[in-house]
């Protein structure tokens, strides 16, 4: 497949939710424009959006006709899994990532993500490391696949990481949740038989700002997150025995970065863990 360029592209759709973020569209689809190896299709699907973001959007993809192989979507307000589901629709590529409207990716997502899904068949998706841009900074954490992990510690898995269209369809896609949908999907992967894999570099840039979703409190953090796991019985019956070791450790990380900050190997923000930086 080629791009409008005519360059070769990868066979990858990117779907853009965008939602009341017509202030930060420009910034996003410039930065999709920019891929050093393009993505075969491009959905942005405005979710009912009451700011001028179906202006906006209509006149990037005029913009960018000659970059980007890109579709606007006008839709009521429905959500996230719904927006996702109906940018699947919209495309054909085996493989797809999320690219939220508000955030930047940078030159090498498409390329990097697609070749690592290339090299491994048994991974459902692949994940870059992030970085915190806006009213937080740092680099979120994240680690090489571990279920264990991702089960009794924390979800390291940035909610951008590039899926494969199979694997995704054969576990339900996101279900519809207050929030923590992706940790829920990697979640049910993992259920599955599937692995992910950690491409190490930074090629996502996640904006920080006051409308993000995720800047909620810890007991709400904690409601969502039994909430999550509810759904995962199954998974948590095989992996009990390792419930406490994984456990004890979270629980140890978490009271040294209380305890000793500026010493452990990572630290809270609002939104997320991050990387601590010397």
């Amino acid at each position: 497949m080629t791009a409008g360029t005519g360059a070769a592209v990868a066979p990858v759709a990117l779907i853009v939710p965008c939602h009341d973020y017509g202030r930060f569209a420009g910034e996003a689809l410039r930065s999709i424009a920019d891929q050093d190896v393009p993505p075969a299709e491009v959905v942005v699907v405005d979710d009912g959006s009451t700011d001028d973001s179906a202006q906006v959007l209509l006149a990037l993809r005029a913009e960018l006709a000659d970059q980007l192989d890109l579709h606007v979507l006008l839709r009521p307000h429905a959500g996230l899994p719904a927006t996702v589901l109906a940018g699947l629709r919209a495309t054909r590529s085996p493989l797809f990532a999320v690219v939220s409207a508000d955030d930047r990716v940078r030159p090498g997502f498409v390329g990097r993500l697609a070749a690592a899904l290339a090299a491994r068949p048994d991974a459902a998706f692949a994940y870059p490391k992030m970085r915190l841009f806006g009213d937080e900074e740092g680099t979120y954490q994240t680690y090489p696949f571990e279920v264990d992990r991702l089960l009794f510690d924390q979800n390291f898995v940035p909610g951008i990481a590039m899926m494969r269209r199979s694997a995704y369809e054969q576990v339900g896609g996101l279900r519809a949740l207050t929030a923590y949908e992706d940790w829920d999907l990697f979640l049910s992967f993992a259920e599955r038989g599937w692995t992910g894999i950690l491409v190490p570099e930074v090629l996502y840039e996640w904006r920080r700002h006051g409308a993000a979703r995720s800047h909620v409190g810890l007991g709400t953090r904690l409601r969502l997150r039994g909430q999550v796991l509810a759904g995962h019985r199954r998974l948590l019956a095989r992996r009990a025995h390792m419930a406490v070791p994984w456990t004890a450790y979270a629980v140890g990380r978490r009271v040294a970065a209380r305890v000793r900050p500026g010493r452990t190997a990572s630290r809270r923000t609002r939104s997320a863990w991050v990387e601590q930086e010397s």
